[in-house]
C-alpha cells in the first residue's frame, strides 16, 4: 500500500510539472445535438506527453476528452468524449490515427444517438440512429 502511495504521488508531480500545451488536431467528430453551447470552442489542449495517455478537461473540471497517442503521436485505440456535466458524449475507436471500428454517439440523457462502423476513416456497414427515447429513429447504409 505504501509503494502503491508513493507511486501516485511520484506520477502525480511528473504529470503536473512536464505539461504542455498543444492544438488538437484529431479532433472527434461528435453530434452536436442537445448541447447548450452550439459555439465552437478553439482552445489549446492540455496533454501530459505527445505520445501515451491524453486527457482534456473542461473549465469546470469535468473530463472532456481521453484516449491513447501513438508512439507517432496518432490516436490509437478507444477515445471518450463528455459532455460538460460529465455523462458520455461519444466512443471513437482509432488505429494510428485512423477511424477503425465502432463509433457511438450519445445524447445528453445517456441514451444513444447513433452508431455504426468505420473502415479506413470511412463510414461503412449499416449505422442506426435512435430518438432520445431509446427506439430506433432509422437506420442508414454506407
Amino acid at each position: 500500500m505504501k509503494h502503491i502511495l508513493i507511486f501516485t504521488s511520484v506520477l502525480l508531480l511528473a504529470v503536473t510539472s512536464c505539461k504542455e500545451t498543444k492544438t488538437n488536431s484529431n479532433a472527434i467528430q461528435v453530434s452536436t445535438k442537445n448541447v447548450a453551447k452550439t459555439e465552437a470552442v478553439n482552445k489549446p489542449v492540455e496533454m501530459t506527453n505527445s505520445t501515451g495517455s491524453f486527457i482534456e478537461r473542461y473549465d469546470n473540471g469535468n473530463l472532456k476528452t481521453e484516449g491513447w497517442r501513438s508512439s507517432e503521436s496518432l490516436r490509437d485505440g478507444i477515445w471518450y468524449s463528455y459532455y460538460e456535466h460529465g455523462s458520455k458524449w461519444s466512443e471513437m475507436s482509432y488505429k494510428n490515427g485512423i477511424k477503425e471500428g465502432q463509433s457511438v454517439v450519445y445524447f445528453s440523457n445517456a441514451k444513444v444517438h447513433y452508431k455504426g462502423q468505420y473502415k479506413n476513416d470511412i463510414k461503412s456497414g449499416t449505422w442506426t440512429f435512435y430518438k432520445e427515447s431509446g427506439d430506433v429513429d432509422y437506420e442508414k447504409k454506407y
